[in-house]
């Protein structure tokens, strides 16, 4: 014997609501579970709390550009401390043509998740690409080049 209508469009609204019910509890069920996050890092302009992503920044005497980079990683209690360094290069022209790299290696503190890292950028700074480059655990994050214009 078949269903009627009503009791087919019953049947078909009760395994609806049994779905979103399942679902909701296997959302409930992982909200206390950790996010795997991998470390990831942004190169570029920082411009009111932000890095703005550019191929180009313009110099000025007056105002020079804010570049640098931004490197994020997992909370703490999930990355041990030695595994927390970050290593930078930066290659950049330097005099008669050759270019020069300048290295670095910071740390991230215990406990903090974001470390913002300005360059040095003085009024004598040559122009053209400078390439940054941004490691953590022998990975690169970032690797982005920036062509340093002089403004008018």
């Amino acid at each position: 014997m078949g269903l009627t209508r009503g009791e087919s469009k019953l049947k078909a609204e009760g395994t609806t609501i049994c779905s979103y019910i399942l679902l909701l509890s296997f959302v409930v069920g992982c909200e206390g579970a950790p996010l795997s996050v991998s470390p990831h890092a942004e190169v570029g302009l920082f411009y009111g709390g932000q890095i703005q992503r550019v191929q180009r920044a313009e110099f000025s005497r007056v105002h020079p550009p804010k570049l640098g980079f931004r490197v994020r990683v997992p909370p703490s209690n999930s990355m041990p401390l030695a595994s927390r360094t970050i290593r930078f290069a930066i290659n950049r022209p330097g005099p008669a043509g050759r270019r020069v790299t300048r290295r670095g290696e910071l740390q991230v503190p215990e406990g903090q998740e974001r470390l913002d890292h300005l360059l040095k950028v003085d009024e004598n700074a040559p122009l053209g690409i400078w390439n940054i480059r941004v490691t953590m655990n022998e990975k690169i994050l970032a690797d982005r080049a920036v062509f340093l214009v002089r403004s008018h």
